[in-house]
């Protein structure tokens, strides 16, 4: 409204007066905003003239002004700029940023709001204001998703990235050339990475820590080694280290505990796999075992004569772990020789300072048997020098000289030779002794005139002094009594004179020295005539009895009639006829 009117009347008389409408009167107007306006002019005369179309003109639009911004590339920054373009009003233009700033356009501005006061050449203004400034929401930084290495020394490690802030798309650089967004195969360390975004702004993400367990999987041990050579005491004590637990343990041969008991000696390893499925093995695990005990060093003493007991036997241990005791079977010793010993087996066994044992045999001899004589032999005495000798047989296993003692029954030394003549009939007893004087053995001998049959009954002449028959009367005998065969001129003899040989007697079964074998008064020879049985006494005919029966015979009753046989002869009845008379009645009723 700064608009104005100098009128300037003419024509007509003076003085004039005005009206504009609106009540306005005066001559010339001011404070106007740009229209059209028109005045009535009227004269002294009342004569009216109008001035119209006078036109107030005003810029076109009021000062103001466009904007191009450029944002804050990165935040943070101060990459923005304001270009402005002044509008309305009428130029030249002068500008007030504040803070002293009067340039049209503005660069190196952070983020944030600006204003700006334009002011053209008639020193009419405007303000541009709400000019706003970006930049991105977050400097450019990444998140990061870590995955550890496994395995102590492993390269399993990995880097899972996510850029953020700034503006995608974005670069990365890891160093050494790697320009991946995410890692996989790492080391266990520390990495870092700068981001880079759309807008060249750059972030690094530094202390992505992979670590890594302390210590590769392994273990310790404590073993425990073999007590004895060849045995299965051994043990091992494993102790899991380093890694991740829990563990699973291979052996080998199927065997997963972590400890091992009943071991041999020898080496083992073990592979420890733990939780990450890290493996270490440990290996070089020795046990060790002490050596064999040996008893092969020893010495015995056999016995000197047999049936003594003065062997011996020692053995002087080596190997195994000394600190040896000693136990002797089956004498019972428990020294390292052991004393006393008859001939036999024995046992030694030793045990060490560990419990192992290990044994010995010894085998004690003696002299391969007792004193021994075999079969000594003798010459009878013969029927006409009553004489004799002896021989001793060989004499075997003797030790030293053999010593020989001849005696008669008597007691009495009849020499001390292996050969002793011009003995008499009788008993004789050798005994044979040598340097051991445990040692001896007898044999006796007898000197037999008295095994002779000088009469050739077939019974010895001791016999028959036994006896107290004749010795040189050949039909002079016990026939039970006959051991040896009778001679040839004994067997043609009839020495009871029943008319039948001592020969055929005894093929016979009869007795040669007795007529009637079986006492039944009748003779052998009638018997054999009958064709009776000599050797029964009831198998005989009567009227053949021609001599006496004996006692036996008498009180048999061969007729089973109530009488014996003695007094049927007396009745003159018939004793083998129970009815001797044929009347019907027995001889007994």
């Amino acid at each position: 409204t700064t608009g104005a009117i100098n009128l300037t009347p003419t024509g007509g008389t003076g003085p004039y007066t005005f009206n504009w409408g609106g009540g306005i009167t005066t001559e010339d107007r001011t404070g106007l905003a740009a229209g059209s306006y028109s005045v009535t002019i009227t004269d002294a005369n009342g004569c009216t003239g109008t001035v119209s179309g006078i036109t107030l003109t005003q810029p076109a639009a009021a000062v103001s002004g466009t904007t191009v911004i450029t944002n804050v590339a990165c935040n943070g920054g101060t990459t923005g700029a304001i270009n402005l373009t002044p509008t309305g009003g009428t130029g030249p233009y002068t500008f007030n940023w504040g803070g002293g700033i009067t340039t049209e356009d503005r660069t190196g501005l952070a983020a944030g709001s600006y204003s700006v006061t334009i002011t053209d050449a008639n020193g009419c203004t405007g303000t541009v204001s709400g000019i706003t400034l970006t930049q991105p929401a977050a400097a450019v930084s990444g998140t990061t998703v870590i995955t550890n290495v496994a395995c102590n020394g492993g390269t399993t490690g990995a880097i899972n990235l996510t850029p953020t802030g700034g503006t995608g798309p974005y670069t990365f650089n890891w160093g050494g050339g790697i320009t991946t967004e995410d890692r996989t195969g790492l080391a266990a360390g520390s990495y870092s990475v700068t981001i880079t975004d759309a807008n060249g702004c750059t972030g690094t993400v530094s202390g992505i820590t992979l670590t890594q367990p302390a210590a590769a999987v392994s273990g310790t041990t404590v073993v425990t080694n073999v007590a004895c050579n060849g045995g299965t005491t051994g043990a091992i004590n494993l102790t899991p280290t380093g890694g991740t637990g829990p563990y699973t343990f291979n052996w080998g041969g199927g065997i997963t505990t972590e400890d091992r008991t009943g071991l041999a000696a020898g080496s083992y390893s073990v592979t420890i796999t733990d939780a990450n499925g890290c493996t270490g093995t440990v290996s070089g695990i020795t046990l060790t075992q002490p050596g064999a005990i040996n008893t092969a060093t020893g010495s015995q003493t056999n016995v000197s004569c047999n049936g003594g007991s003065n062997g011996s036997a020692s053995v002087s241990p080596s190997g195994g772990t000394p600190g040896y005791t000693y136990s002797w079977s089956p004498s019972g010793g428990t020294a390292a020789t052991a004393t006393g010993l008859a001939a036999g087996s024995y046992t030694v066994t030793v045990i060490d300072a560990n419990g192992c044992m290990a044994t010995r045999n010894y085998t004690i001899t003696q002299p391969e048997a007792a004193l021994a004589l075999a079969t000594s032999s003798k010459t009878e005495a013969s029927c006409l020098t009553n004489t004799g000798s002896v021989i001793a047989g060989t004499v075997a296993n003797s030790v030293g000289t053999v010593n020989y003692s001849w005696k008669n029954a008597s007691n009495v030394i009849v020499g001390t030779t292996a050969t002793v003549s011009n003995l008499s009939a009788g008993i004789y007893t050798l005994t044979v002794t040598d340097n051991c004087s445990s040692q001896s053995n007898s044999v006796t001998l007898t000197i037999n005139w008295n095994d002779l049959d000088c009469d050739g009954d077939g019974v010895t002449n001791i016999k028959e002094i036994t006896d107290t028959t004749d010795p040189s009367d050949s039909c002079k005998f016990i026939l039970a009594s006959q051991t040896v065969a009778p001679s040839s001129a004994w067997e043609t003899a009839d020495c009871d004179n029943d008319s039948v040989t001592n020969k055929q007697e005894k093929i016979d079964g009869t007795d040669p020295n007795n007529p009637d074998t079986d006492g039944d008064g009748v003779t052998d020879s009638k018997e054999k005539t009958d064709g009776t049985d000599p050797k029964d006494a009831c198998k005989f005919i009567l009227a053949s009895q021609t001599v006496a029966p004996n006692s036996a015979w008498e009180t048999v009753d061969c007729d089973n009639d109530g009488v014996n046989n003695k007094q049927e002869k007396i009745d003159g009845t018939d004793p083998k006829n129970s009815d001797t008379d044929g009347d019907g009645v027995t001889d007994s009723k």
